[in-house]
């Protein structure tokens, strides 16, 4: 009886962890497999007053059971215009359930909405707490009040030289007024892992700006100029024109260029 009585306990504790190890924990995260904003998977520019298109294909090993949707504005975190239009932000929460889905939504843009480029986050969850990897789109809303910006110098693949200095020719008009205008150059850095776009890393090397306390209703960009440091490394660049007006609706044009030593 002695020896029933000690080994019962380590009998029984056996058994619970033969068990226990066969229960398999589900670590796998779902994944997005297509994420389409108007039939689009790039950078798109839509109306204010008008309805978007979000379609987002996922897959789990298990059950994908949720995709959430986050649209915000990507300014630059400060409060412009003298007459604020106010951003636009939603947040969706779609709930599904099966190891492969497809969910849709569409939401309206409000009429009454800030220009300017916007974020729209995606993300995914399993019937588990797992969390995919996010999806990240951009697109530009415009109100039809925004600034219009029109450059004609430098245009996508001008070659400077390190210590160089840009002058853009072109225009800004805004038929409301302008509050602000930046000119800024960035250094475009890859990761490791390739060039394509979302490897991509913007690093700041020089900036322009032009604040305005009399609301123009135009501006020449020869009035502005950036140097690109000569200590910097050679390679691929973006120019940026960023003009906000006095209802905080921003417009932003992008030039590319290609720096040498």
């Amino acid at each position: 009886m002695r020896v029933l009585k000690s080994t019962l306990p380590i009998a029984i504790a056996s058994l619970a962890f033969v068990a226990c190890s066969e229960e398999q924990v589900d670590t796998e995260a779902p994944e997005m497999t297509q994420v389409l904003i108007n039939g689009s998977d790039d950078e798109i520019t839509v109306q204010a007053g008008t309805q978007l298109s979000i379609d987002v294909s996922a897959v789990d090993n298990e059950s994908v059971s949720q995709v959430k949707i986050d649209i915000h504005e990507v300014f630059d975190g400060h409060e412009h215009g003298k007459v604020q239009v106010d951003p636009w932000t939603y947040v969706k929460i779609l709930n599904t359930s099966g190891a492969t889905v497809t969910v849709s939504d569409n939401p309206m843009i409000p009429t009454e909405v800030a220009s300017g480029p916007y974020h729209v986050v995606l993300r995914v969850l399993d019937d588990n707490g797992n969390e995919g990897e996010f999806e990240e789109r951009e697109i530009v809303i415009e109100n039809g009040s925004q600034p219009i910006v029109n450059v004609t110098s430098p245009v996508d693949e001008d070659v400077y030289q390190l210590g160089q200095t840009i002058t853009p020719m072109g225009t800004v008009t805004d038929v409301e007024g302008l509050e602000e205008i930046h000119l800024i150059l960035f250094q475009i850095e890859h990761d490791e892992h390739g060039h394509d776009h979302d490897d991509e890393h913007l690093h700041e090397v020089a900036e322009d700006e032009m604040e305005f306390t009399d609301d123009p209703t135009t501006f020449d960009l020869s009035n502005m100029s950036v140097t690109i440091p000569a200590t910097e490394e050679a390679g691929h660049y973006l120019l940026m024109i960023k003009a906000v007006d006095i209802e905080g609706n921003h417009t932003i044009v992008e030039v590319e260029l290609d720096i040498e030593e």
